[in-house]
């Protein structure tokens, strides 16, 4: 069996997704390799004796990954990928995804770097650690570069 040569990116609407998108073009563009950009609506957040969000707010967060889903598809497109395809997920992110690459195998999957550090990293986990250590392919993990005056 032949391995596979296409990239599946994961965007969320973050500047670090869309550095992402970015290496994914430079990626594609070099090898002539296909792009699946997916995103992943993840379940809202268990609320411990509060309200349970309302169908309004998960369709207003709905609304912001399918427009980051389509920006990113744009941002392969005018960059010159010749073949970019979109797919729209929801669930636990890494779960998801993972079961996606096992679906759908690919060569690479390039993801953003949040950079989560300390307490934050141990309360929301990274999910660019669980994709390095659970996808089945390999992985790139793209850091935005910091903002001007700051290194």
């Amino acid at each position: 069996m032949a391995e596979p040569r296409s990239i599946l990116v994961a965007v969320d609407g973050s500047p670090e997704s869309a550095a992402a998108v970015r290496a994914a073009v430079e990626i594609a563009k070099a090898t002539d390799a296909p792009v699946t950009v997916a995103t992943v609506l993840p379940p809202p957040p268990p609320m411990f004796g509060g309200p349970v969000p309302s169908d309004p707010g998960i369709g207003e967060m709905t609304r912001r990954y399918r427009d980051a889903l389509e920006r990113a598809v744009a941002a392969l497109r005018a960059g010159g990928v010749a073949t970019v395809e979109a797919v729209f997920l929801e669930g636990p992110v890494v779960p998801r995804l993972v079961e996606f690459l096992k679906e759908h195998p690919t060569r690479y999957l390039v993801v953003g770097s949040r950079g989560l550090s300390g307490p934050a990293r141990f309360v929301l986990g990274s999910t660019s650690e669980g994709l390095v250590h659970h996808a089945g392919c390999s992985v790139l993990v793209v850091r935005s570069p910091p903002p001007v005056g700051r290194a």
